[in-house]
């Protein structure tokens, strides 16, 4: 395996990671929950002339943290506009 990286949430833990195999190089993850046996499973395969050199994990802020910061930006214009007027 190369490029593991993972994540952990209400006790199951995700692995990613590619597969250095030459002929067949894939994306694949490992849940493990804690409980059962854990398994490979392929998420996607390079295809021809293709590698994958590595997996990463980028996160996305969620929908209410875009419109919280969507209100304070709303709210900083305003007072802004208010102490220019006074």
């Amino acid at each position: 395996l190369r490029g593991l990286t993972g994540s952990f949430s209400s006790g199951t833990a995700t692995l990613f990671a590619t597969t250095t195999e030459t002929s067949n190089n894939r994306l694949i993850s490992i849940v493990d929950a804690g409980s059962t046996p854990t398994t490979a499973t392929g998420l996607a395969s390079a295809g021809t002339n293709n590698v994958f050199r590595g997996v990463d994990i980028v996160t996305v802020p969620e929908p209410t943290s875009l419109a919280s910061l969507g209100c304070a930006a709303a709210l900083y214009a305003m007072l802004r506009r208010r102490r220019r007027a006074a």
